[in-house]
């Protein structure tokens, strides 16, 4: 199968315009609570990268494959470094851009434009002569052979196309009009990007015995060559991000439980695997925890000044199963992250991290960070 591609990614960060916030509430006893929070974006291609405050940033390894082969894990490490003075509580999320070819259609001809590629006929390699397969000119007397070709098939194919026509079976009788045959074909692209690439075709051929000459027919019209005709991008955001670190005007797409540690689709496609590495099913302490009320992933536990967390995400994987519509496929894998001071009320402030506390999936999450003594302030 040919190899895919994935995007070639850039350097780049992208930082919240107020990195430092600092927000004063007032609570009954009057007393004054105060946080910061700290926001970093990555687009893939880079390790670390510092905000501007100096609190805490994305720590990301990943190595860009020049060609994303089916079935390739791609080592892509995520997690959270503080490079800070206090400990803070963090929380990842993803934002996905997917480009690549969608949409099957049949033409009469085998003509390609710029924006089409042919859907490869990969299973050339068992149509042999040990398998029963023969050109129809070679077909042995005893299956019925040879077969002539009548103009139809020369006239709806072409005659590229019709050169590479195979032939199965026999006559099932020799007194009656009873075949079995089965056949099959491509064409083979001359020249452009995809040449030498086997296009899949079909159509609907018949035999007639003409004067005693078994002849191979076909349906005028009947013929189909097959393409995958342009391009769809599709974009996703799992959570409702800082207008600076947007990279889409797509709507919030939070995926649902369960999400487990094993290997798990992405939003966009089925076919592109993201490995969790540390991430469990519920509140866990120094563990990280998916909470579908806002599509973040959250850890448990503080991270302490100079110290990186356990790594969420591992891998990327485009599946084996992935064909020919992925040739040329780009893909963004967006990670942002968040930091704040380790307060209940920052976490759930609208100035803050806004969690919905009346939620039983954020409620647990708050509830398992107080049992840890995570809330310092």
């Amino acid at each position: 199968m040919k190899r895919k591609k994935i995007a070639r990614f850039h350097y780049r960060r992208w930082l919240m315009a107020a990195a430092l916030v600092l927000a004063l509430l007032t609570a009954g006893s009057s007393a004054t609570f105060a946080w910061f929070t700290a926001t970093d974006g990555k687009q893939n291609h880079f390790q670390t990268g510092r905000i501007t405050d100096g609190t805490a940033t994305l720590y990301e390894l990943f190595r860009e494959p020049k060609e994303w082969v089916p079935g390739q894990e791609v080592i892509k490490n995520v997690g959270v470094a503080n490079v800070g003075e206090l400990p803070v509580l963090a929380r990842i999320s993803f934002e996905e851009i997917l480009d690549k070819f969608t949409s099957v259609y049949s033409a009469k001809n085998h003509v390609l434009t710029g924006t089409e590629v042919p859907i490869v006929f990969t299973n050339d390699a068992i149509y042999t002569t040990a398998n029963g397969w023969y050109t129809p000119a070679s077909l042995p007397a005893a299956n019925g052979g040879p077969l002539a070709i009548d103009s139809t098939v020369t006239a709806g194919l072409g005659a590229a196309a019709a050169s590479t026509l195979l032939v199965r079976g026999q006559r099932l009788s020799a007194t009656s009009n009873n075949y079995g045959y089965n056949f099959v074909f491509w064409y083979v692209v001359p020249s452009g990007p995809y040449a030498g690439k086997k296009q899949a075709a079909r159509a609907d051929f018949y035999v007639e015995d003409v004067s005693g000459v078994l002849t191979l027919k076909m349906a005028p019209g009947s013929q189909k060559f097959y393409a995958y005709d342009g391009r769809a991008k599709t974009e996703a955001m799992w959570a409702n991000f800082p207008a600076t670190l947007k990279h889409t005007s797509a709507a919030v797409t939070t995926p649902s439980l369960p999400l487990t540690a094993n290997t798990v689709r992405s939003v966009l496609d089925s076919k592109i695997k993201l490995a969790y590495d540390e991430l469990t099913a519920t509140p866990t302490s120094k563990k990280w925890v998916y909470n579908p009320d806002d599509g973040y992933f959250y850890y448990i536990g503080l991270i302490p000044p100079g110290s990186i967390s356990p790594l969420l995400l591992k891998s990327v994987t485009l599946d084996a199963t992935a064909d020919d519509s992925y040739g040329e496929m780009k893909f963004d894998l967006y990670v942002v992250m968040q930091a704040i001071q380790p307060t209940k009320d920052a976490l759930t402030s609208p100035i803050g991290w806004g969690m919905n506390g009346a939620s039983p999936a954020s409620a647990a999450i708050i509830a398992k960070l107080q049992a840890d003594g995570c809330f310092q302030f």
